[in-house]
């Protein structure tokens, strides 16, 4: 077992996911969508809903970026302020 921090960002391929994983695979044409969770999905690894839900967000033309916990309150996310994606 590793130890899971307080905050973590969250991406479906990468075991210790930074923002640059996600931003690896954005489209600079689209916007930003934050998918915001409970920490507890990651700690029961319940995290197949939120890989669709990125699937399926990506397939509507937005770019996004999984946080599991609260991560983003502390990253600045491009296009606007603090926790903002637009």
């Amino acid at each position: 077992p590793q130890t899971l921090p307080r905050t973590a960002i969250y991406h479906p391929y990468q075991a210790n996911a930074r923002l640059s994983h996600w931003q690896a695979d954005w489209n600079a044409e689209w916007p930003v969508a934050a998918v915001l969770f409970y920490r507890s999905h990651l700690q029961a690894a319940n995290t197949g809903f939120i890989d669709v839900f990125c699937q399926r967000l990506q397939a509507a033309g937005l770019n996004p970026a999984a946080d599991g916990g609260g991560q983003f309150e502390r990253a600045r996310l491009p296009g606007g302020g603090r926790g903002s994606a637009g």
